[in-house]
């Protein structure tokens, strides 16, 4: 792994998002929700297009659950090497369930989901991630504890929030410059070398971003490792409600 900027840290996925997440038992399941079967997830955009509406209570069981702010990963062949990757956005009522085929990343509050689902979209992240999937020929998944474990280089905070931006505008730059090159494919016999060169461009632009070289850092910004001292603080504190036990149904004697 490549030496990160004083402030940053390596950290799992697992350490700063929940993986696999269920609804809350206590959502109401006649309310009318989103819901994502994988075709619903444009391997080119990554986002979610057209998503169907259903109640909570249809598809409560046999499929994955997801709210809006959460990065969805497909986990298996083909669709992970495609890339059907998205953040859940404009959910109905905020909640969707979809394919078994998902992996579910919840971000922990101070944690960018936009930037994970950068470094999930990254070739070199899912040309990783290829040979640890699992199963048989035509149904192999990545697992989830290969995604829960992974490092990633976190940011802090504020400094996630410089980088989103960057993002978001350079590869607004490259959508675009990719449109025009369809617009004049049919003149330009290079159009593959220009393809090429706006993959690498896109490919390098990622890079920087997560070695830390594409916005500056602030000294003043809270560190990664106290962002991540909080997030281990919080569970701790909600871990004893998680873990509080079922009371014992009274035992009738005859």
């Amino acid at each position: 792994m490549s030496e990160l900027p004083i402030g940053w840290a390596y950290c799992s996925i697992s350490e700063i998002c929940l993986v696999n997440p269920k609804h809350s038992p206590k959502e109401e399941r006649s309310q009318i929700v989103s819901f994502v079967p994988m075709s619903a997830v444009s391997e080119v955009s990554g986002a979610i297009c057209a998503p169907e509406e259903r109640k909570l209570e249809e598809i409560w069981k046999g499929y994955t659950h997801f709210q809006n702010g959460d990065v969805i990963f497909a986990k298996i062949t083909p669709c992970m090497e495609n890339g059907k990757i998205a953040i859940a956005e404009n959910l109905i009522n905020g909640l969707a369930c979809g394919s078994t085929e998902f992996h579910v990343l919840r971000p922990e509050l101070g944690v960018s989901g936009k930037l994970i689902w950068y470094f999930l979209r990254q070739a070199s992240f899912r040309e990783e991630a290829e040979p640890h999937m699992t199963g048989a020929v035509g149904q192999r998944r990545v697992p989830k504890d290969y995604l829960a474990s992974h490092q990633y280089p976190l940011a802090p905070s504020t400094e996630q929030a410089r980088i989103v931006e960057k993002l978001d505008l350079l590869f607004l730059h490259l959508q675009r410059a990719r449109e025009e090159l369809q617009k004049v494919q049919a003149l330009n016999t290079n159009r593959s070398e220009q393809t090429k060169l706006l993959n690498n461009l896109e490919k390098a632009i990622l890079n920087k971003a997560f070695q830390g070289n594409l916005v500056a850092q602030n000294p003043e910004d809270e560190s990664a490792s106290a962002l991540l001292e909080r997030i281990r603080q919080e569970r701790e504190a909600q871990a004893p409600k998680r873990r509080a036990p079922r009371k014992k149904r009274a035992v009738g004697h005859a």
